[in-house]
């Protein structure tokens, strides 16, 4: 079962992701050499910082861009007004995905493949990749992939077009299917700090995220939706005890990094005015266990608060939720013309977002079956829209990115820009398609980031990529 703790404990690892970071130097830059590096050293370092990379820097920024969090004051106010420069993700682009996880991840891939050891390392490794790919070209588009980690071979890597970071997603996850297929499941595997390497679990998640990166897709591949379904028939997470949940601990070492950041910096950041008012307006029962209303803003932290979710320390983060494959296979329902089956999914995954926020049966159990269904809803753009809306309250804390996703390839939902944006990065004004490269690419990498611009028709944040571009 996931978050279940093993003998990797969570101290340990930090202690280990500390050490890495010495060890494996910065970007573009070969590391010392880590022939000592051992495999279940080098797994939950990979794992950790993954699960950082969520709601983090990244989380926090679109957050704010997606309005389900609100920057009131310092550098989360700047975000608020689209002032969101080359220095905003630098180090999550440097430390946090090439020369943290995605650096990790493709060194235990290689010493699989070298040393012949237990596949589900490699798999494991795959599926992590792949979700920090798909968080990498998310934020950016075109990014460095087939060359990025050579090293001293290659200082200047080129920058891959994001179809065909999509085809190497999509690759890496078929791949860690087929070990994981054929992995021996006896053993576990201490280091894996999620499914002590239950192969099952894994390939669970892998199918998952597979249906989750081939929806992305929908304005590009028109059979995208039947694609997410034949997916999701091979074995896709089917309850919440199958999600690949990170358990945090419960105090300031350990903790979950968005509980932490609250606390530090309390105040710079409220709950987003529209994610708030949908909720307030539709009296929905998960207002309370994410904000309470003090003024005119809605607070997201108060340690003494026991009905808040979200900003606890040890509040477990999924790399992929129950809840998000229930609205995916809704989606691809609705696409597929699967009305009656759409609102079932629907409404289940409304379900498994509550339990997991801890809600009682009772405080959604009348709510559920009025507020959320398709009876006013006569047309395919109403029934999307109700269900991007509840997968968009779903995604709050833990999937800002794919909130994003969606609404850039389908406008759902319907977000107005505020009133005090800056054009600075954005001349358009709208919400932003993309955000800029890191100042550090452009010092340290100036050719193949002006090809990846050039090609990409621009810089700014209105700028979009070629998954979501008309």
């Amino acid at each position: 079962m996931s978050g279940t703790p093993h003998k990797f404990t969570l101290f340990a690892v930090l202690f280990l992701l500390v050490f890495s970071g010495c060890q494996f130097g910065d970007t573009n830059i070969d590391p010392i050499n880590p022939t000592s590096a051992t495999l279940d050293e080098v797994l939950p370092i990979a794992m950790v910082q993954t699960y950082r990379n969520i709601n983090t820097i990244g989380g926090r920024v679109t957050g704010v861009v997606m309005q389900q969090l609100k920057g009131v004051d310092a550098q989360p106010l700047s975000y608020e007004q689209y002032l969101i420069d080359e220095r905003t993700l630098d180090n999550l682009w440097k430390t946090g995905l090439y020369v943290g996880a995605m650096r990790d991840c493709d060194w235990l891939i290689k010493e699989v493949e070298t040393s012949n050891a237990d596949p589900r390392y490699a798999a494991i490794a795959r599926i992590l990749l792949a979700h920090n790919l798909g968080l990498a070209t998310s934020f950016w588009g075109d990014i460095p992939y087939s060359e990025a980690f050579a090293g001293d071979e290659n200082l200047y890597p080129v920058y891959d077009t994001q179809e065909s970071i999509y085809a190497e997603i999509i690759q890496l996850l078929e791949q860690a299917v087929v070990e994981l297929d054929r992995s021996d499941n006896s053993k576990p595997i201490d280091a894996d700090i999620v499914f002590a390497g239950n192969a099952e679990d894994w390939r669970a998640t892998a199918i998952s995220l597979l249906a989750r990166y081939t929806l992305h897709k929908t304005k590009r591949d028109g059979n995208s939706a039947a694609k997410v379904l034949d997916y999701l028939t091979q074995g896709a997470i089917s309850s919440s005890t199958e999600q690949p949940t990170f358990s945090y601990l419960n105090n300031r070492n350990g903790g979950n990094p968005f509980a932490l950041y609250l606390e530090e910096r309390a105040g710079q950041i409220v709950l987003g005015d529209f994610l708030g008012s949908r909720l307030n307006m539709s009296q929905d029962p998960r207002l309370e266990k994410i904000a309470r209303q003090e003024e005119e803003e809605y607070i997201l932290y108060d340690e003494e608060e026991p009905m808040f979710f979200w900003t606890k320390f040890n509040t477990p983060i999924p790399l992929i939720s129950y809840a998000e494959v229930l609205f995916i296979e809704a989606e691809a329902h609705l696409r597929e013309g699967q009305v009656a089956l759409a609102q079932q999914k629907l409404q289940a995954g409304v379900v498994a977002h509550c339990q997991q926020m801890k809600c009682t049966e009772s405080e959604y159990q009348d709510w559920l079956p009025a507020a959320v269904n398709f009876d006013d809803c006569t047309d395919f753009e109403c029934r999307l829209e109700q269900i991007l809306t509840q997968k968009y309250i779903a995604l709050y804390v833990q999937g800002a990115h794919e909130s994003w996703n969606d609404y850039r390839r389908t406008g759902y939902p319907e977000l107005s820009v505020p009133d005090n944006v800056n054009a600075s990065f954005n001349p358009s004004l709208v919400i932003p398609r993309r955000y800029l490269y890191p100042l550090n690419e452009r010092t340290a990498n100036l050719a193949a980031y002006q090809e990846a611009i050039d090609r990409q028709g621009g810089h700014f944040m209105d700028v979009s990529t070629w998954v979501f571009a008309d």
